[in-house]
């Protein structure tokens, strides 16, 4: 991925508790499917709510019904109310629904047609729906920011770097 090409911003979740903070999660990037297309993952930190697609100009989110691959993340466990409340949530911007099941019998809701402000919006009002705290992740960059390079990117792994303005980039 080029830096000059549009990306998802990309964004940081913390459970919101009274006692204290559990771990972050965030829409990362993803390669779950076999396709060349931008892909993301908006993921707690034990839990895969949504997988972004990339196509050209828009963006396609489906409800998670699977963990990651290599099983450090289960699916959502209440797939009834994620899908309730992204239901709710993505159809108000107008974009198309289509209600399937995967391979395995498993349901899920996906929509198409989604710019990314609706996906940063959707985001939010997501996470506000499972009681998610939303917050850009420009703010990490800030926290990290002693650790940048001459650029000013901060490299987290595997080729991925976080700019001062929240993208995430590759290199």
């Amino acid at each position: 991925m080029q830096a000059s090409e549009t990306k998802l911003t990309h964004l940081h979740l913390q459970r919101c508790s009274n006692v204290r903070e559990n771990p972050v999660a965030t829409i990362s990037s993803s390669d779950k499917f076999d396709s060349s297309q931008a892909q993301y993952c908006l993921s707690s930190d034990s839990f895969v709510l949504l997988r972004i697609v990339r196509f050209q100009a828009s963006y396609t989110v489906m409800t998670a019904t699977a963990g990651e691959d290599d099983r450090s993340k289960a699916p959502y466990p209440n797939q009834e109310r994620l899908i309730e409340h992204a239901a709710s949530i993505f159809s108000a911007f107008g974009a198309s629904a289509r209600h399937a099941s995967d391979l395995h019998g498993r349901r899920y809701v996906e929509f198409t047609g989604l710019s990314q402000t609706q996906i940063e919006q959707g985001g939010q009002s997501l996470a506000n729906a499972l009681g998610l705290e939303l917050s850009d992740m420009a703010e990490i960059w800030a926290e990290l920011s002693d650790a940048a390079d001459e650029d000013g990117l901060v490299y987290l792994s595997d080729g991925m770097y976080l700019t001062d303005d929240g993208q995430l980039i590759e290199r």
